[in-house]
Parts: structure tokens; sequence; C-alpha cells
């Protein structure tokens, strides 16, 4: 296993190139805010930013699951996937979904602690999502995960949970962090005689 021949260099001569680093401070459309997020359940958040960056964001608690009684119980499985692809909205998405085949993926989540979130982003612009106290405090979540995404009409709907070891605030806030070209600072580096190990 050793190599056949003694090295002979001891550093690398340079290394150089540029870091790109994305900080939405930098532009003020970088980051949407949605103050008391929790009363705005059901409904695609309406603003200005994400409509013209081509993302919809819509809201939903775990308990929501199974308040709707209109589903048809024995509704065809053809029938279901032919209303994914129909569903022009977040909102319609989202009630399909729960009289689904696919409801099931979300019964394990505790109720009291889990926010669920709605994606519709085309273009991949949403990089971060964060949750916020009234105080301005980051609220660290338990943990996190991905549904996967679903077939729309204009697009797909990834379906995210987040869990909190606590119940959040009422007040609470949401930070969406979305990439424009002005939130990303260019910095060039430069390392020279790197010593090799």
């Amino acid at each position: 296993m050793k190599s056949p021949t003694t090295r002979q260099t001891a550093t690398i001569k340079e290394i150089s190139g540029t870091l790109e680093i994305f900080i939405p401070d930098q532009n003020a459309k970088s980051t949407v805010k949605v103050k008391n997020f929790l009363d705005k359940t059901g409904v695609a958040i309406s603003n200005s930013v994400l409509k013209s960056s081509d993302i919809e964001v819509l809201i939903q608690k775990p308990e929501d699951m199974n308040q709707d009684e209109q589903c048809e119980v024995k509704r065809q499985v053809t029938q279901q996937q032919e209303n994914f692809m129909l569903a022009r909205s977040l909102t319609v998405f989202f009630a399909e979904f729960k009289c689904s085949i696919f409801s099931s993926m979300l019964a394990s989540i505790p109720q009291d602690k889990s926010i669920i979130i709605l994606i519709k982003d085309v273009d991949s612009k949403l990089k971060g999502i964060e949750f916020e106290s009234e105080s301005g405090e980051v609220i660290l979540q338990q943990a996190s995960s991905s549904m996967g995404t679903f077939t729309m009409e204009n697009g797909g709907a990834e379906i995210r949970v987040y869990r909190f070891e606590e119940k959040l605030p009422p007040k609470t806030r949401l930070n969406l962090y979305l990439f424009t070209a002005e939130s990303v600072v260019t910095v060039p580096f430069k390392v020279v005689d790197v010593p090799l190990p």
C-alpha cells in the first residue's frame, strides 16, 4: 500500500480563489419577517418580496390535519393523484393532502410542539428559515425534516416539519432568508506555501 515513489514536494505552492458568502442582512429584500406567524395559519403569507421571487409559504399546525370532515372516505387513489396535479395553490394542495393516502405521514407529529410549513419555491431562492421570540432571541429547533416535494400544476410543493422542545410563544416571529445577488459577498483568498502532512 506504500507509494511507489518518494514524494519530493513538501508544500503546495499556492491555493487561491474566491469565497461567496450569503449574508441576508446585506439586502432588505433578502429577509422577510412575519410577525405573530402563528396567527396566520391556513393562508399563504402575503408579501411582495415573496411574490416577486415566485415563492409561496403556507403555515399549518399539526392539529389542523384532523379538522377537515369533508373528505370522501372511498375516494380513489387515481383521483387523488389527479387532484395533486391540478392544485394551483398551497391552500388547495394542503386540503387535498389532508384527504389523501399521504396524510398518514404527518400522523405521528407532536401537535403542541410542531409546525408544518408548505413551500413552493420554483427557483430554490429560499435559503433559510428561522424562528425568533418577541425579544429577538432565536428559538432553536429540536429537529426538522422534509416530507419531500409533491407535484403541483405550476411547480412543486415541499412539506417541512419543525419540532421544538417547548410550545412556541404566541408572538413568535418567522424569518425567511432569500437569495438575491445583493445578499452575496465575494471575498478573494490566497494562501501560499501550504505544508503537506
